[in-house]
This record gives C-alpha cells, structure tokens and sequence, in this order.
C-alpha cells in the first residue's frame, strides 16, 4: 500500500476522487439535496450522472495500490496476541481449536462441557455460511452512534463476548456460557491500514458499495468540511492485518 486514505482528511482521498467533485458543480446540488431529504447519494449519482459506471470503473482501477485507516472491534482473553501477531484471519479449524482452549484452559469447563459447547458452535458455523469467519469486518468513523447504533451495534454484534458474533448468537440462549464468555477478557476497537485490494477482489457489489460510500464521504468533507453524523462506511476483508499495521489499540469500557 503506497497511499493511505483517512476517511476525515480530505487530502488523503485519491487524485481521481477530488477532480471529481470539483469538476462538476452538479455534484454539489446532489449532496445538498440528499442532506434535506434523506436520499441516497450513489442512487441520485447513478440516476443524474450518464458516466457513472465509468466513473466506479476508473476509481477502482486507481484504488488497486491504496489502503484506508478503519476500525475493527474484538472482544479478547489476551490482548498480546493482537499486538504481536496483528489481526488474523482464522480459518473454520482456527476457531474452534481457539474455542475449544477458552472452554477447556481458561473457563475449566469439563471435558463433557467442552465437546457439547465444540458442537453448538460447530452446528452453528455450517448451518449459517453467513457468520464471518475467514473475514475481517471494519468500520470508519469510530464514533459512538457508529459503534452502537448503525447494524445492529457493532458493539453488541462483535465486542460482547469472546467468539465474536458466531458465540453470541450461539449462546445467547445459554445464560451461564454466554455470561462466561461475556466476563472474560475485554473489548478493544483496533485501529488499522486495512488493503483496499483485498474489498475490491472479495464482492462486485462490496467493491461498488464502498466505492459509492467513499464518494459520500468524500463529498461530505469537500463540501461540508467535515463529516456528518451519518458518516459510515463498513464491509470485509479476506487478509489478515499484519501488526505494522495495527495503529491503535483502544480498549472499550465493558457492555452491560
């Protein structure tokens, strides 16, 4: 990654991005216009720019060598794991044996406690393809509304338990595992360069999405100067952030 793009500096964003928007005054009228109605930026983009699919097209060609500063929040037994071996990527075997030694080691649950938990989770994970293991999910600005407000609370969704969201729904119906779970360790919201490249080569639509997400952003500090309290931008990664590229370590008061 030779370019960073920190969502709230407006000179971080690519060349491509700001000739953009101030080369077509229209764009302005639009931005103006969705902020009193509530109307989505990228429909009103696709419906009153004739260019826009080449437009996504060409930024997303110019985005190939460029990272984003966002955030990742994570409930841990041992923050030093993070710091020394950065954001990992767990694969299906990853996570269990990683759960299998929190119920086991840590929690000293029985072996029988351990297996019968092992296959919650195990059932869980092949039931519902949708839980993101083998994925990185990110979030920008850090702002409390994002954190508690917007998808079901990212603080909820992947900082109350250890396990993240795949233990969360699998035992929320379990009062003593859940609460086991959700007394050890603490939350963290981690600070990270995360690769552009690795979003745009997962999903066409993830990769349109954040394209059009970071246009919004974009226009909401070139015109407005800063960004607004509707400012979010999310979505997922496939690769593990090594720890040079850990930012910020920010621990988070616990959830009650």
């Amino acid at each position: 990654m030779n370019h960073i793009i920190n969502f709230e500096d407006i000179s971080t964003y690519p060349k491509c991005i700001l000739e953009f928007l101030s080369n077509n005054p229209f764009l302005q009228y639009i931005y103006e216009y969705t902020q009193i109605v509530d109307a989505d930026f990228a429909y009103c983009i696709k419906e009153h720019f004739d260019g826009a699919d080449c437009l996504i097209t060409g930024i997303r060609q110019d985005l190939q060598d460029w990272g984003f500063i966002a955030y990742h929040i994570t409930r841990v037994a041992d923050i030093e794991s993070i710091k020394q071996h950065g954001l990992k990527i767990m694969t299906f075997c990853e996570y269990m044996n990683r759960m299998e030694y929190v119920f086991q080691h840590i929690l000293n649950y029985t072996y029988d406690e351990v297996d019968r938990y092992k296959n919650v989770l195990r059932e869980k994970l092949i039931r519902e393809k949708a839980c993101r293991i083998g994925q990185l999910s990110f979030f920008a600005p850090p702002s409390k509304y994002n954190l508690e407000e917007r998808d079901n609370g990212y603080l909820s969704l992947y900082g109350l338990v250890v396990g993240g969201e795949v233990a969360k729904q699998a035992f929320q119906g379990n009062k003593k595992v859940f609460s086991d779970l959700h007394k050890l360790g603490r939350t963290f919201l981690i600070k990270a360069k995360f690769n552009i490249l690795t979003l745009l080569e997962h999903c066409e639509n993830d990769a349109e999405g954040f394209i059009y997400s970071l246009l919004y952003l974009a226009a909401q500090c070139y015109y407005s100067k800063h960004l607004n309290d509707d400012a979010i931008i999310i979505g997922q990664v496939n690769q593990s952030v090594p720890p040079e590229d850990i930012c910020e370590i920010i621990p988070i008061d616990d959830i009650e």
